[in-house]
């Protein structure tokens, strides 16, 4: 990365993501609208200068890109709320790309699920308890949610 790139493009992420985070704050849509299709780029430009090419860089960079698909589909579910469902699929891809990349790295140490089992039953029991709000909501999307939560 070029001195010139280093000193421009991280502190532009932070930038970016302190106005779509006051945009949240100060229920300003417009800050958020402008602001969110930007972050993931930026980012997505950061690892690419910022990494030698390394194994599953690319693999993140795929990641981040259907990331950014979510975030932009998302942004006009609201005139359209067809694309939740697209949206949603990204979303589903993003993670199973982020789930793949970690699976291959070599563990450093024991995981977390080995050293502490009973964190597993407070994810499953945030889960149960996060469906069973949302549930009465939901609508037609009741079982798309509920795969997606599996």
């Amino acid at each position: 990365m070029t001195g010139y790139t280093k000193r421009f493009a991280a502190p532009l992420f932070f930038v970016l993501m302190f106005i779509f985070i006051a945009g949240g704050i100060l229920e300003n849509q417009l800050l958020q609208v402008i602001t969110k299709p930007m972050l993931i780029p930026v980012l997505m430009f950061l690892l690419f200068v910022g990494t030698a090419a390394c194994k599953g860089r690319t693999q993140v960079l795929i990641a981040l890109f259907f990331s950014f698909a979510e975030d932009t589909i998302l942004l006009f579910e609201f005139k359209n709320p067809a694309l939740f469902i697209p949206g949603l699929v990204c979303f589903l891809i993003t993670h199973i790309l982020y789930i793949a990349y970690f699976l291959s790295l070599p563990p450093k140490r024991p995981s977390l699920l080995r050293t502490a089992p009973y964190l597993a039953v407070a994810v499953l029991a945030y889960g149960f308890l996060l469906l069973y709000i949302l549930f009465p909501h939901l609508g037609g999307l009741k079982v798309p949610v509920v795969i997606y939560a599996v």
